[in-house]
């Protein structure tokens, strides 16, 4: 007998309904019986129906969000699963997210910088489309879209082969991170712009970000569980100092085997062992988006044990008997 699936990796639009409805039933299609499905910074206020739907067709839906943090300059990828998606602590979260004004404040310091810094955008109808929304915010891509259309437009290539030899790590990082994923490798010069000019801590930033210990007592206090998730760049400082902060596990897999992000290596073995002893959780999943790793495979090698579920149901009735006993 086949073993369930279980992918705690699932991504949606939390704008659009219609791509949560989308990714419950690929996972059905994909034999997963319980999955996490994933907002990037946000929960949809309708998370609930997705969950009903995911009941109706034997998939357990986890509400799920992946948040950039900051923990003083240190930029903290966090996993927020099995959240309440109405308690105030989250909805707090989504409403500050939301602000169109902030948007389009940050888009606009973006643009502006990105000129400053000398890129040329094009003219045409479709690029100042898509520039008024970004100015206007109500367009959530930001600056990767400004870094697609600069990156897709003649007069900028010979900038950017300039900016590949002055960061050639920079580049040759991007390259070996995302040529490989069908999504992302017809871009590469794109995220190679983002990478330099606007992750964490680069100049055209502009974002602020939730503090990290914030964002782990929010989601404490909504119900859920936070875990790090390395997604291919693992961090034994990052991992000590989450530890301090009281997180919950971490995402270790990451569409492909234990402790392996597709086919590169990440979380080392002892750090497995470790958090095993200590009680912490070790989940993980696809990445799913669509367009490139399969939602309860990843690359073909991965496979998430249905004891992994049985691990966050009993953690999860833990912290509850842990708040009753506080109050």
């Amino acid at each position: 007998m086949t073993e369930r699936k279980i992918d705690f990796h699932i991504h949606y639009n939390p704008e659009i309904d219609s791509t949560a409805y989308e990714a419950i039933d690929r996972a059905r299609e994909r034999g997963i019986v319980a999955m996490a499905l994933m907002g990037k910074q946000l929960v949809s206020p309708h998370f609930n129906d997705f969950q009903e739907y995911g009941k109706e067709i034997g998939v357990d839906v986890f509400s799920g969000m992946e948040l950039v943090t900051q923990d003083g300059n240190i930029g903290m990828n966090i996993i927020a699963i099995g959240f309440d998606p109405l308690a105030p602590s989250i909805e707090k979260w989504r409403s500050d997210l939301e602000n169109k004004d902030i948007m389009a404040q940050r888009y606009k310091a973006q643009y502006e910088y990105l000129l400053n810094s000398g890129y040329i955008f094009p003219e045409t109808e479709e690029a100042n489309n898509i520039l008024s929304t970004l100015l206007d915010g109500s367009n959530d891509q930001g600056a990767i879209e400004y870094c697609r259309m600069i990156s897709d437009y003649l007069p900028n290539h010979q900038h950017i082969e300039v900016d590949k030899l002055s960061e050639p790590e920079t580049w040759k990082e991007t390259v070996e991170k995302y040529s490989d994923i069908p999504e992302y490798s017809h871009m590469l010069e794109a995220k190679f712009l983002y990478k330099k000019h606007f992750a964490f801590g680069k100049p055209g930033n502009f974002i602020r970000f939730t503090d990290t210990n914030e964002a782990i007592n929010r989601i404490h206090s909504a119900g859920g569980v936070a875990l790090y998730s390395p997604e291919g760049s693992f961090e034994q400082e990052k991992w000590d100092r989450l530890i301090e902060l009281q997180i919950d596990g971490i995402m270790a897999w990451h569409g492909g085997k234990l402790g392996m992000s597709g086919h590169s290596k990440d979380v080392p073995l002892s750090v497995l062992k470790n958090a095993l002893r200590s009680d912490l959780l070790i989940l993980g999943g696809s990445d799913y988006q669509a367009k490139d790793w399969q939602a309860g495979v990843g690359n073909g090698e991965m496979f998430i044990s249905s004891r992994r579920l049985g691990d966050l149901r009993k953690y999860q009735k833990q912290m509850d008997r842990r708040i009753f006993n506080n109050t």
